[in-house]
């Protein structure tokens, strides 16, 4: 249920961050080719879904994002999402691919620890991973947010 939340919080800020040419879709939505599912589509404003679906033409979507509430906790999780982008990106090279985490450890306190904001940004790579919150020193992580609202 967090992970919905989530989602559905993280749509109602970025609704208010991106330019009038642009909407966001409903969560859990797909691109008509592709078997993925996407959190969120930054979709053309007026487009709506296929019939009796949550699924949009390829044309009208800008931008995919993956969204965790509190990000991953395992290579292999990070590996999915790479593999599903890899995927989709060969379909749609026009759209953009990326991760946002609302937090995350993205720094370690003990040098035995793992960093797993760091594993993300280097298993996704050259795909954009955010996080907004670094849950290991309690901070905000304002330039992620401000980098996210750029790239879409």
């Amino acid at each position: 249920m967090s992970g919905d939340i989530a989602v559905r919080v993280l749509a109602e800020f970025i609704s208010h961050e991106i330019d009038s040419t642009k909407e966001v879709s409903q969560p859990n939505a797909f691109i008509e080719g592709c078997p993925t599912e996407f959190d969120l589509l930054i979709v053309k404003k007026g487009s709506r879904p296929i019939y009796y679906s949550n699924c949009y033409k390829s044309e009208d979507v800008f931008a995919a994002l993956e969204i965790k509430h509190k990000g991953i906790f395992h290579v292999s999780d990070a590996q999915k999402i790479r593999d599903n982008f890899d995927r989709a990106k060969k379909l749609f090279p026009h759209i953009d691919f990326m991760y946002v985490t609302i937090s995350e450890r993205a720094s370690v306190k003990n040098p035995t620890s793992i960093n797993y904001f760091d594993v993300t940004l280097k298993t996704l790579d050259p795909f954009p991973a955010y996080c907004f919150y670094d849950n290991a020193t309690k901070t905000i992580r304002k330039q992620d947010w401000d980098d996210f609202v750029r790239h879409l």
